[in-house]
């Protein structure tokens, strides 16, 4: 019996390989040789190639030209979504001969691909949707919806809008960041446009990471509707089940980096909270951000994460995420 699950280990060890092995191969054959491939054996056929390698159905030209000419976001949102997927050199030659438009919905693309000319206007026009007496809960693209923030990405156009300007990391996006924390409120039975506004704030004060983002992130942490929601690995995990509690402690999360990457300690000890957490991403992302902050690595153990904090918490500085898209 032994012999035989020993030899039942080695055939599974040998097809782990020998899968890995495979994957090696097609990593390192060429894709036209590898369509060749497969068109030869049947797999493939070769009307399913698109010529252009992602088979939209409009030139970039066609594509910026719907975006210029769109009167909303709805009219052009298929072409945006294609614009930010193509390559951004090859995107932003095509909506050059436009950038002189003063189009919200042409800049909110020109944003999320890095060039902040001319945004005075989508500036001005985000600023007069956050100073409504009473923000908006209308979702962009999702207002029947009943599913869960933020499964599928609806948010107020404000919030989404935002959210372009922070990608940019544009300075002038802080006093709006400013004007919607003194503008939310959220009901704990639905959070779906109060998910966007919240999001928009961690994003936004993370990459923008600036003295001005610590009072109103401690504000919003310290509210209770992030209470109690932290599961530990030694606690009772059947409470993992429990959706609203794990989107609200994801969001928690958010805040919490966006407070330690404006230089607060605070944020870094919010994060300590995680490295126990049961669900495991959300202990690592803890982990990978006290880290970012430090240049420390103390693995999960709190106990000297919070020890390194206190003694040096004071000399933490701002640091904003730059990478192009997270």
């Amino acid at each position: 019996m032994q012999r035989d699950l020993c030899v039942m280990g080695m055939a599974a060890a040998n097809a782990v390989q020998l899968a890995r092995d495979k994957a090696l191969l097609l990593r390192n054959i060429p894709v036209p040789e590898l369509q060749a491939t497969l068109i030869s054996k049947g797999m493939l056929k070769a009307a399913d190639i698109a010529d252009d390698d992602f088979g939209f159905a409009l030139t970039p030209q066609e594509m910026a030209q719907k975006l210029a000419s769109a009167s909303n976001m709805d009219d052009c949102l298929p072409a945006s979504a294609m614009l930010c997927l193509l390559p951004r050199e090859q995107a932003l030659k095509a909506l050059e001969p436009f950038a002189g438009s003063d189009r919200p919905s042409l800049h909110r693309v020109l944003c999320f691909l890095g060039v902040g000319r001319g945004v005075e206007r989508y500036l001005s026009e985000v600023d007069t949707l956050l100073s409504e007496p009473v923000l908006s809960t209308e979702l962009y693209g999702g207002i029947g919806t009943k599913h869960l923030m933020p499964d599928q990405g609806y948010a107020p156009v404000s919030a989404l809008m935002l959210g372009s300007l922070t990608h940019l990391r544009e300075p002038r996006t802080v006093p709006l960041l400013l004007k919607l924390a003194d503008h939310i409120h959220f009901e704990p039975q639905d959070l779906r446009a109060a998910w966007g506004y919240i999001f928009s704030l961690a994003c936004g004060f993370e990459r923008l990471a600036c003295e001005a983002g610590k009072a109103p992130l401690r504000r919003l942490l310290g509210s209770t509707l992030f209470e109690n929601h932290i599961v530990r690995r030694t606690g009772d995990i059947r409470s993992c089940s429990n959706i609203l509690s794990e989107r609200l402690c994801y969001l928690q999360m958010a805040l919490s980096r966006a407070l330690l990457r404006c230089g607060d300690v605070e944020g870094g000890r919010f994060l300590c909270d995680f490295l126990d957490e049961a669900r495991v991403c959300l202990a690592r992302a803890a982990r990978s951000e006290l880290v970012a902050a430090t240049g420390q690595d103390f693995g999960f153990a709190q106990a000297p994460w919070r020890e390194w904090l206190e003694k040096n918490g004071a000399l933490l500085k701002p640091n904003p995420l730059i990478v192009p898209f997270a």
